[in-house]
């Protein structure tokens, strides 16, 4: 076998065994970081509930996600949105096991989303969402910033010690239901 006809074998060897794996195109940096600049949401939130989405013909490599989260802090906010608020938007991961993936292609993914994920997200308005708050992700698997649990449990129980005085306080400075 000469040297071209090893050259040949080995480059179609490659590409044999290359179309078994998933290949991740990455974006470019600035496109990222472009796409993060103009998104129009920045939120930190928590993640309240994670709903899989069935639809009929659905993709066998890729399951939907409906996340409910809580707004904990607003960078940036088109919508008003301020902390408390509970916010709706469309995930997703990928079966990389299912052979409808073989050969998938694509930006970065989300992470695998749960119950208490908190950081930072970068959303933009559905555009069948309406007047309420249903956001798709801006900038594919590169929306999301992950903080340590331990910051956002700190967040987390001011907030509700918060609430918990606001709710006790009368508006009006009038006596509460409680303190009577």
């Amino acid at each position: 076998m000469s040297s071209f006809q090893r050259s040949v074998t080995l480059v179609l060897l490659l590409l044999m065994i290359s179309a078994h794996h998933v290949a991740l195109g990455a974006l470019p940096p600035w496109a990222v970081e472009e796409m993060k600049a103009e998104a129009q949401e920045v939120l930190l939130i928590s993640v309240a509930a994670v709903d899989e989405i069935v639809s009929a013909g659905q993709d066998q490599c890729q399951t939907d996600y409906d996340i409910t989260a809580r707004v904990l802090s607003v960078n940036a906010t088109q919508q008003l949105l301020t902390a408390q608020d509970t916010v709706a938007f469309a995930s997703y991961v990928r079966d990389f096991q299912s052979p409808d993936c073989v050969g998938w292609v694509g930006p970065k993914l989300p992470p695998v989303l749960e119950p208490g994920w908190c950081g930072y997200v970068y959303l933009n308005k559905a555009e069948e969402a309406g007047n309420n708050n249903r956001f798709l992700l801006a900038t594919y698997g590169d929306s999301f910033v992950a903080l340590d649990t331990t910051i956002c449990a700190t967040i987390l129980a001011e907030m509700d010690v918060g609430a918990t005085q606001d709710s006790e306080e009368s508006p009006s400075g009038d006596t509460t239901q409680e303190e009577l």
